[in-house]
């Protein structure tokens, strides 16, 4: 499905700060329940007047699911085992990436996004492989060279993974 825009600035009082900021809204995966939901209605009995809106909340509800996908992957990326024996420079660079992603899951949690910005503040600047390729796919956007570009990374980052064993690399989506 192409959903070029999809999820603007819904709602909740995200967008950044600090731990102790206080949001009231709801959190991602409540607004994904949300969505999900208005498109069960919506498809009960979807009249000519209700498919725009299907259609509407079907995108939103892609992109959200996308947005989730990249909140996961940043938890992920926050749970990766700490090297023991790491240098000062190695280890500053990973404390200030662990701070931008908790201050990436605070910001994804309470507002959504679009596509554009998904892709261009989370996947590309967390080097987010998988995300960046749903994110091209859900916007339909077609750039070879991109593409090529980040299965290069995964097919990189899973070979640098598993070493050797990696000459066979099977991926399923």
């Amino acid at each position: 499905g192409g959903g070029g825009g999809g999820g603007g600035g819904g709602g909740g009082s995200g967008g950044g700060g600090g731990s102790g900021e206080q949001h009231d809204g709801p959190t991602l995966r409540e607004r994904v329940e949300m969505l999900s939901r208005a498109k069960g209605c919506l498809s009960e009995g979807i009249e000519p007047s209700a498919a725009r809106l299907m259609h509407e909340v079907q995108e939103k509800l892609d992109v959200a699911n996308i947005q989730l996908q990249i909140y996961t992957a940043i938890e992920q990326l926050l749970d990766e085992p700490r090297d023991g024996g790491v240098d000062g420079e190695r280890a500053q660079r990973r404390q200030r990436r662990d701070a931008a992603c908790r201050r990436a899951l605070l910001e994804l949690d309470f507002e959504l996004y679009n596509v554009s910005e998904l892709f261009n503040r989370y996947a590309k600047r967390l080097r987010l492989w998988e995300a960046q390729l749903a994110v091209l796919h859900c916007a339909g956007h077609n750039d070879t060279t991109l593409v090529r570009t980040v299965w290069a990374n995964i097919i990189a980052r899973h070979r640098r993974r598993n070493g050797a064993a990696a000459n066979t690399v099977v991926f399923s989506l």
